[in-house]
C-alpha cells in the first residue's frame, strides 16, 4: 500500500474533475479499454517547493502497480537532473 510510505500529502491535477470528496475516485475510466498513458511533472522551483520529485515517483510507482499502466507510458519531466527538462523548447 502506497499510502503507508508518504509521510506528506502527495498534490495531484487533472484536466478533468476529480470527486475527491468521495469515498473513492477512478484516475483512469472503468470501461477504458485503450492504452493508459500518463505525464507526471515535478518542479522544485529551487528549493521553493519541497518534495515534488518524491511526489512524482510515489505516483509513477502507484499508476504502476494499482493501475497496471505500463512505465514505458509513463513520461517524466522534473527539475532534478535525472528525468526530462521540463523546459519550453
Amino acid at each position: 500500500d502506497i499510502s503507508s510510505t508518504v509521510d506528506y500529502t502527495p498534490q495531484v491535477s487533472s484536466s478533468r474533475l476529480i470527486k475527491v470528496h468521495k469515498q473513492s475516485f477512478a484516475l483512469f475510466p472503468t470501461n477504458n479499454k485503450g492504452t493508459k498513458r500518463a505525464v507526471l511533472i515535478g518542479i522544485n522551483y529551487g528549493k521553493v517547493l519541497k518534495k515534488s520529485h518524491e511526489d512524482v515517483q510515489k505516483m509513477k510507482q502507484y499508476l504502476t502497480k494499482t493501475h497496471n499502466v505500463s512505465p514505458k507510458n509513463i513520461t517524466v519531466l522534473a527539475d532534478d537532473g535525472k528525468a526530462h527538462a521540463p523546459t519550453k523548447v
